[in-house]
């Protein structure tokens, strides 16, 4: 008897580990967001900064979404916070679902970045979800 009931609790137990990994992979979300000095051919980051110098006329911004799908939205709003204005927006979709993929973003300013404090506020089906602050000096 006391066999049988820790086997009934074990298959319990994993059962619900298994349900719970199941709901918790189809959650849509972002990871590993950062501004760099390029993106690779798979839009991965190279360089990596936080800081760039005055005359960058490109700045990207790579992410890894996670579970998207052909009816979410993820779009991004550039700010330039010197003046409070917002300087882009760009929007992504998929037509198909994409499970852990890289994604990137850039924005060119052709006569260089003036020098101050940006960001790049992250929106995920219109909700923000993150927000990256870099600055050009």
């Amino acid at each position: 008897m006391r066999n049988k009931l820790i086997l009934a609790t074990l298959i319990v137990f994993f059962i619900f580990i298994t349900l719970s990994g199941c709901t918790a992979s189809d959650t849509l979300y972002i990871s590993d967001a950062a501004t760099c000095k390029n993106l690779d051919s798979d839009m991965k980051p190279i360089d990596k900064t936080d800081t760039f110098q005055a005359g960058t006329t490109d700045i990207y911004l790579t992410l890894i979404i996670h579970n998207l799908t052909p009816d979410d939205r993820l779009s991004v709003k550039w700010n330039y916070l010197d003046t409070s204005e917002e300087i882009n927006n760009t929007d992504f979709t998929s037509p198909e679902t994409l499970d852990a993929n890289y994604i990137g973003f850039n924005i060119s300013w052709p006569d260089g970045f003036p020098i101050g404090k940006y960001n790049a506020e992250i929106y995920l089906n219109d909700n923000l979800t993150e927000t990256i602050e870099f600055s050009v000096q």
